[in-house]
């Protein structure tokens, strides 16, 4: 299903505030082999995994879409949900969890994912009948695998959630090096000159010469980059970004010049509907 206009909603995954497990002890996911929720979920094959339950709900792909009709009158939101099994989160990692949702009717519905309460992350997921582009970030303090889920029982009348183009990326640290005073294999200084003495702990410093062109600096060949897919523009997106680590980054300042931190900056593409909760 096409749809003309999106606008976009961001936040980030705060840790879950009720005394919850993700799954029911009695639902049982399906047999057919699902796709890694890293993989887009675009649903163009099938249900790639999800299924739902509780109740008289029903799962089925509809124009590429993912849509679970929902019965009114349930209790609690976790009585009827869309999940996906087989979610591996690493402790500390940073993920991003994105995906297009729409719903028949108004509703609020959690968004959870973990590997059992109180090991779990949430957010909560504002549908209207307009497909809307969602995206929410977060740095879970546990490690192991569970599930995500969408909950969505709770709501006072019938109404279907249809879910596309999912996916939960994480962050890879490409580059962890100990520098202790000396270029290590793989580096080169390609211009400029070490001036540190090797030993254990010990920072890297090298001598820029005047007038040195922008090929040269130190330099580490072999990153690997992996493509996956285009941006809306069709430029290549990276799977995997470098995660800056305390061991590895760089520090340089010109004598005599203040040094200066810049910290990056990132627009929402929709202000008006931005949401953000905080992890306690």
């Amino acid at each position: 299903m096409s749809w003309s206009h999106r606008s976009t909603r961001t936040g980030a995954l705060s840790a879950g505030l009720t005394a919850l497990t993700l799954v029911a002890a009695t639902v049982v996911a399906p047999q057919a082999v699902a796709d890694p929720v890293a993989d887009l979920h675009d649903f163009a094959d099938g249900p790639q995994g999800w299924f739902s339950y509780g109740g008289a709900s029903s799962s089925s792909v509809v124009d590429g879409e993912l849509c679970v009709v929902v019965p009114a009158g349930t209790t609690n939101p976790w009585d009827v949900a869309a999940q996906h099994d087989d979610v591996t989160f690493d402790e500390g990692g940073t993920y991003t969890v994105s995906f297009t949702a729409h719903a028949t009717a108004a509703v609020s519905v959690p968004l959870r994912a973990g590997i059992g309460w109180p090991d779990d992350v949430s957010a909560t997921v504002a549908l209207g009948a307009q497909a809307q582009d969602y995206a929410y970030a977060w740095t879970p303090g546990f490690g192991g695998t569970g599930n995500v889920s969408f909950q969505l029982g709770a709501q006072a009348v019938d109404y279907t959630f249809c879910l596309d183009d999912f996916r939960i990326s994480g962050d890879v640290e490409l580059v962890a090096e100990d520098f202790d005073g000396a270029l290590p294999t793989g580096w080169s200084a390609n211009g400029w000159t070490v001036t540190s003495q090797p030993g254990e702990g010990e920072p890297l410093c090298l001598a820029v010469p005047a007038g040195s062109d922008q090929y040269a600096g130190l330099v580490l060949d072999g990153v690997p980059i992996e493509e996956a897919g285009t941006t809306g523009s069709g430029t290549p997106r990276p799977r995997a970004a470098a995660r800056p680590s305390a061991r590895s980054s760089a520090r340089t300042h010109h004598r005599g010049a203040p040094r200066s931190s810049t910290a990056p900056r990132s627009t929402p593409r929709s202000p008006s509907t931005s949401s953000r909760s905080r992890l306690p």
